[in-house]
């Protein structure tokens, strides 16, 4: 079955990825495996996603500071998620203990979204003449990012053709040393995402 995706808006970030000087990105990528000029990952996963004890995150569903395509959930949820067919990954602590808390894996296409015209419009009406929009190579890893925006302010995603629960974009997205992918989740996967933490997370929209 091909199912509808929507967006979700969180109004908040918590729990700091460790190590802190790569925001994370050197368990989740390996230490080569992200450019340190844009922060653009140049590898799929490979490693865990690591969380300081210090503010650990209480809430049942959240998105971790600096990686804004990443979201979490506690152990309750992650049983409810599975059970969809959706993929997890246990998150640990910085001693490599399990922290009681699992990364939900998003499935990556290997076709673009959206169309380069297209995202090109949605990105100035965003950023306007910022002389960094709409997209940029960066000189030091060659890699295509495209100015930042939300999956809302974006043209209509193509995803007609594409299965599963969670996904992400192949086009990134940011400014400075922050990419991200966009990240859509099927309907089925977001009443349970937004049933589990209705203060935080609401469909876009």
């Amino acid at each position: 079955m091909i199912n509808k995706f929507v967006s979700l808006t969180t109004r908040s970030t918590s729990g700091w990825p460790w190590p802190e000087g790569s925001a994370g990105r050197d368990s989740l990528y390996g230490p080569d495996g992200w450019c340190r000029q844009c922060g653009t990952p140049k590898v799929p996963q490979v490693g865990p996603l690591i969380i300081q004890r210090t503010k650990f995150p209480k809430a049942p569903v959240f998105m971790p500071n600096w990686l804004f395509d990443i979201v979490c959930v506690n152990a309750e949820v992650a049983e409810s998620v599975a059970n969809l067919g959706v993929s997890i990954r246990p998150v640990l602590t910085p001693r490599g203990a399990d922290s009681g808390v699992f990364q939900l894996i998003h499935e990556t296409p290997v076709s673009k979204w959206y169309g380069d015209a297209e995202l090109t419009d949605s990105t100035v009406r965003v950023h306007g003449d910022d002389p960094d929009a709409p997209n940029q190579f960066c000189a030091a890893c060659g890699r295509l990012r495209w100015a930042p925006i939300a999956e809302r302010e974006a043209p209509p995603a193509r995803t007609e053709h594409l299965r599963g629960h969670f996904i992400a974009s192949a086009e990134w997205f940011g400014a400075g040393k922050s990419s991200h992918r966009h990240i859509l989740f099927s309907e089925t996967l977001a009443r349970h995402l937004i049933r589990a933490h209705p203060r935080v997370w609401s469909i876009d929209g």
